[in-house]
């Protein structure tokens, strides 16, 4: 019973921390939006997407690597 409750308590932290970076990921696509839509300079605005897609790729891989923490 003690080990069913640190399961749940563990699942449980996962899922907020799955929750937290994908709130990060919507917020982070949001700031690019607006970055992309004030910026007019064509090599800017290539730069500016190279970060954005780095920085949610490395939310996307801790999503993953916490749900998959989360079903173990």
């Amino acid at each position: 019973m003690l080990s069913n409750n640190l399961l749940d308590a563990m699942k449980n932290e996962y899922h907020k921390k799955i929750l937290q970076f994908q709130n990060e990921m919507l917020a982070l696509e949001q700031e690019r939006a607006d970055l992309m839509r004030k910026t007019e300079n064509q090599q800017q605005k290539l730069k500016l997407e190279e970060v954005y897609k780095k920085k949610l790729k490395d939310l996307e891989e801790k999503v993953n690597s916490a749900k998959v923490k989360e079903r173990e």
